[in-house]
């Protein structure tokens, strides 16, 4: 009997005990919405500072040619060929003729442009400028450095825009 009534007073405190027990389901469901909250705010941020970065990369355009030619003589190391002297006991060889890289940032009313020929003779800039347009209906523009002034009957455009090679 003694064991009986210890049992049930065993069993009564148990349950005491876990009817004053604190429910943390509404407090623990209240943070993790707080952390998610945080976190989506954190990754958004990210998006933003992402898209601001690609908007500005989009800005920029990168371009280029390789106009490649290739050089043959009769006998080996000649003198006085187009491209320069032929090294001794060499009768042909490949040369770069041409070597285009151009870069472009074009923004809303402004443009800047840096072209570059780069042969075995070195690097020369072949344009180099900026462009403003006039901001109210954008038909003129004004622009300075050093660019491709055409003259007579020249092609004003580029080659790698020509319907042939020249």
């Amino acid at each position: 009997m003694n064991k009986l009534i210890a049992i049930l007073w065993m069993l009564i405190v148990l349950i005491s005990l876990n009817a004053f027990a604190q429910d943390t389901s509404d407090v623990a469901k209240k943070e993790d919405i707080e952390e998610v909250k945080s976190s989506l705010e954190s990754v958004n941020e990210t998006i933003t500072d992402l898209k601001n970065t690609l908007d500005a990369l989009k800005k920029i355009k990168i371009s280029g040619y390789i106009q490649a030619q290739f050089q043959s003589a009769d006998t080996a190391g000649i003198i006085s060929y187009a491209g320069g002297n032929f090294p001794a006991n060499v009768k042909s060889r490949f040369q770069v003729r041409r070597g285009r890289v151009k870069f472009m940032y074009d923004q809303d009313i402004t443009q800047y442009v840096l072209q570059i020929d780069i042969t075995q003779s070195g690097v020369a800039i072949k344009d180099a400028y900026a462009m403003i347009k006039e901001p109210w209906l954008r038909i003129f523009s004004l622009t300075g450095g050093v660019f491709d002034r055409p003259f007579g009957f020249e092609i004003s455009y580029s080659s790698s825009m020509r319907e042939s090679p020249e």
